[in-house]
């Protein structure tokens, strides 16, 4: 039978053919019941309004053509279609018998909404209302203990019953403007005995309306924001105050909802306001700020009815901080109460009050709220920044790029299209994450080879630490690797590049740089490191007086940030420190055991690492969806042990190592030193005293190396807790001895007391600097593939890409075959919608690809995205020609919808 689509007819094929309701006659009702679906383009805007899709089409909303159009109100326009209902549920009727409904067209920018000829007016009884409120709403029109709310339009109508009608528990009917409430005859108001003078005369309701019961029912009317709006030629206020006064005429309590404008001047509806509520402030709102809608002006013969705006003096402030923080907070919010944020389409930004200030201005102008007085105003900031609180807690657990949103959960990584406020996502990464691989990023292994001499180990630390930079530090969790890494090496090593491409992965915005260790701990230095995800210093000075504070931000623990005008505040900065420096790190001796714990000391070779290039940063810059994706085959917690352990088995970190100890703990080198004399001076001695060690470190070991000689209390403080040498009182007065043992004697100690590498091996950092020097190794790692011969963990098909699929296979296995390669060029995140109710044919003899879809439109969006050499690489493969779109309807009844040209 032939699919009936506008004036033109399709007959499918033998293979294309599915069943289809034979039994549908009227030509409106045909329309009505096989186009039950939504285009892309009508879905994003239902969506901007509220409305998901499931809803919009549980409600009637439906797609149609001109041609629909045409034929079901006599309007050739295509739009969204909204059918009327009645309070039973059926469907209303025009006076030829057509349903009702109202068309929003897709053209023109105003008067969008069309209605047949002559048709008149309708409330409009939410079809949704029966199931969301258990109700139905003859019922509710019934019993006048239910509230009810009136909206102006069908799509606001429905957005407040999907997200509010419940948790307010009231429904709201939808009237099509702001005067298709009106009938044909007025009544007289019945406010004789309050005003002198004559009765004013009210507006009828329509037939529909007047069948509920009114009599004192609450009855909440939610107009548009522009209600406010002076211009005379404005009829919205006018045409909400003859509303109250019939409704009250009716004896309903008329209540006013004022939804606050926008202070850059947009009309604000009740589904702007829903959409952008992401901080769920409409519903205490809409129960504390109402008020009564009507008000007397005037006293004596002055006296007058009018439509009441505004709250009393005394509720004013509050009212307008509700009103003022649920329309700016789709512009603004503040962490920890304190730093205003300001949404850049992707991600919040910190911004400071000066901002937020100018933002209060366009407000209060834009509102008519004309109280200026400086106590008046800094009430109305209070109010309105104390709503727009969010905790830190909620902060950056997601990362913004510029084609979405990634969030790393239970250590997944999990990406969605496009960004959401209520992410509060204050970190974004300028580039695209890469939805499928986009291949090996050649250029920077190569450079990764280069730099790192071509060593295995050492690249494979590097990569592990930028797997773990990539991963977000969650608030009040410490930093489980409380690495430092400093990269040590002479100029035009690679330092800089590799600091640039690291820069450039986590977007240069979120990396800040520090000039001094001794920064980290003054707090008004570090407000400007909130929200950023590395600190860094490309040239660290040698020496450090105090790493107290570096230690807390590396170990991400609350510090101190003070900022101009605002009171001090205790937070996780959330940021991973990194640096490099031509020279190894000293510190003051207190804090030599704190920065051996954490330091890192990377040297990197000089010679063959010379970069000529002047370009190769911004080349490898333009592989970063290819870096991110190679990273990420790590997995995060073998990136953590990798990074965390890298001193174990990586020969430039123990290296460092080695000579970052010795510019630390120069007592180090004497202490071995020492022990290589020992066998002559101190032969089958059990231990040295104290004095006589001292006095050979100061006339002999210090004049010989150079190095100053400490105090002899000092000395002895240095042995015994930063070299841990093994010490004893011995004698009448307790003389210090200390007990000279064996390499591999103090290393077991050393393994015993040194509990900083926690759950993994516990081997200190003067056993690798013994290991170093003795040549005895340390139990190395398990072996890995060097980075630059490792290849992501996927599933991938290049050899079926590469030739035809086997002779041998049967006809069916071939088609399954070609399905299955189908689906696996579609992204993964899109991949659902193609597997779940969407059919497929493969047409041996046609050389197509029959695709049949309740989705067609979205389909096709997504296969329209995708990159052409995907589908040709596909298509070449199984040598098809076409991919044919069929949409599929409940009925089993299906009509063609597209055709893609797969092969030129």
């Amino acid at each position: 039978m032939p699919i009936r689509i506008g004036g033109k007819k399709l007959t499918p094929t033998a293979e294309k053919a599915v069943p289809i309701n034979t039994s549908i006659s009227s030509p409106t009702t045909q329309i009505l019941e096989k186009k039950k679906y939504l285009s892309s383009a009508h879905e994003k805007h239902l969506k901007s309004s509220g409305i998901d899709s499931e809803n919009a089409l549980k409600a009637g909303y439906r797609s149609i053509n001109a041609e629909e159009g045409l034929e079901l109100l006599g309007q050739f326009e295509s739009g969204i279609l909204i059918p009327y209902f009645d309070s039973y549920g059926n469907p209303c009727k025009t006076s030829d018998g057509r349903d009702w409904a109202r068309l929003r067209a897709d053209k023109g920018d105003k008067d969008k909404y069309r209605s047949a000829k002559n048709a008149g007016c309708k409330p409009y009884f939410d079809p949704l209302i029966p199931e969301i409120f258990g109700k139905s709403w003859n019922k509710i029109s019934e019993d006048t203990r239910t509230p009810l709310a009136i909206v102006e339009g069908e799509k606001k109508t429905t957005c407040f019953n999907l997200h509010y009608a419940k948790k307010l528990k009231i429904p709201a009917l939808g009237v099509g403007g702001i005067w298709n409430w009106v009938g044909k005859k007025e009544e007289k108001s019945g406010f004789v005995d309050e005003v002198e003078g004559e009765e004013d005369e009210v507006k009828a309701l329509l037939p529909e309306l007047e069948a509920i019961q009114w009599k004192k029912r609450i009855v909440y009317l939610l107009p548009d924001s522009d209600i406010v709006d002076p211009d005379p030629r404005k009829l919205i206020k006018s045409a909400v105050f003859e509303l109250a006064k019939t409704l009250a005429r009716k004896g309903a309590i008329p209540k006013l909802v004022m939804l606050p404008q926008d202070p850059y001047g947009e009309k604000n509806g009740l589904d702007d306001i829903c959409v952008s509520d992401f901080l769920g402030l409409f519903v205490e709102y809409f129960h504390q700020c109402s008020i009564s809608a009507l008000a007397f002006e005037g006293k004596g013969k002055d006296k007058k009815l009018v439509l009441n705006l505004a709250p009393s003096a005394q509720k004013q402030l509050k009212f307008f901080g509700f009103a003022g923080a649920i329309t700016i907070q789709r512009h603004c919010i503040f962490k920890q109460g304190l730093f205003p944020y300001f949404w850049q389409e992707t991600h919040w930004k910190l911004g400071d009050k000066s901002e937020f200030d100018t933002l209060i201005q366009k407000l209060m102008d834009k509102n008519g709220w004309d109280n200026r007085s400086k106590s008046h105003v800094q009430g109305l900031q209070k109010e309105i920044s104390n709503r727009l609180f969010v905790s830190s807690k909620s902060f950056n657990k997601h990362r913004a790029f510029s084609n979405g949103t990634v969030i790393f959960e239970n250590e997944k990584v999990i990406f969605s299209l496009g960004h959401k406020r209520n992410d509060f996502c204050a970190i974004y990464l300028p580039y695209e994450f890469p939805e499928t691989d986009p291949g090996k990023p050649e250029m920077f292994v190569k450079f990764l080879n280069a730099f790192t001499l071509g060593e295995p180990e050492a690249q494979r630390y590097i990569r592990a630490m930028l797997r773990y930079y990539i991963q977000p530090l969650r608030q009040g969790e410490r930093n489980k690797a409380e690495a430092f890494p400093l990269f040590v090496g002479q100029p035009q090593c690679g330092k800089g590049i590799l600091f640039s491409v690291v820069r450039a992965l986590l977007g240069e915005e979120n990396c800040k740089s520090f000039g001094n260790i001794d920064d980290f701990s003054k707090p008004e230095k570090l407000a400007k490191y909130l929200d950023s995800t590395l600190i860094y210093c490309e040239d660290l000075p040698g020496f450090a007086r105090e790493i107290k504070g570096l230690n807390y931000v590396i170990d991400n623990v609350p510090v101190t940030i003070k900022k101009l005008f605002i009171d001090p505040i205790d937070d996780c900065l959330n940021a991973h420190v990194l640096a490099a420096a031509n020279q190894h790190l000293s510190v003051g001796k207190a804090d030599a055991g704190g920065l051996k714990r954490r330091l890192h000391s990377f040297v990197v070779p000089l010679e063959d690492t010379i970069i000529i290039d002047p370009d190769l940063a911004d080349k490898l810059k333009s592989e970063l969806p290819k870096i991110l994706y190679w990273l990420l085959q790590i997995d995060y917690e073998r990136s953590l042990k990798d990074f965390r352990q890298g001193r174990l088995y990586v020969p430039a970190l123990m290296e460092g190592e080695m000579e970052s100890l010795e510019a630390i703990h120069p007592l180090l080198r004497f202490v071995n030193d020492c022990r290589e004399e020992r066998l002559n001076d101190y032969k089958n001695v059990d231990s040295v005293p104290s004095s006589d060690l001292y006095s050979y470190y100061r006339d002999n070991w210090s004049l010989r190396t150079g190095e100053k000689p400490l105090t002899k209390r000092s000395f002895e403080r240095e042995l015994k807790q930063s070299i841990k040498v093994p010490f004893k009182s011995i004698g009448r007065n307790n003389l210090l001895h200390f007990q000279l043992l064996s390499t591999e004697e103090l290393a077991s100690i050393h393994k015993k007391s040194n509990k900083a590498i926690g759950s993994f091996e516990n081997i200190s950092l003067e056993e690798i600097y013994l290991a170093n020097k003795r040549g005895f190794q340390p139990t190395a790692l398990p072996q890995q593939e060097p980075a630059s011969r490792q290849e992501p963990e996927l599933v991938l098909r290049e050899q079926q890409e590469s030739k035809l699929i086997s002779e041998t296979q049967t006809e069916d296995e071939l088609k399954q075959q070609c399905i299955d390669d189908f689906i696996d060029i579609v992204p993964i995140s899109r991949r659902e919608i193609f597997c779940n109710e969407t059919q497929y044919k493969v047409d041996l003899i046609n050389c197509n690809l029959i695709v049949l879809s309740p989705y067609a439109p979205t389909l096709l969006d997504i296969l329209n995205s995708m990159p052409p050499q995907n589908k040709q690489t596909f298509a070449l493969n199984y040598g098809l020609k076409k991919l044919i779109i069929h949409s599929i309807f409940n009925d089993g009844s299906c009509q063609h919808f597209k055709n893609i040209k797969l092969i030129d």
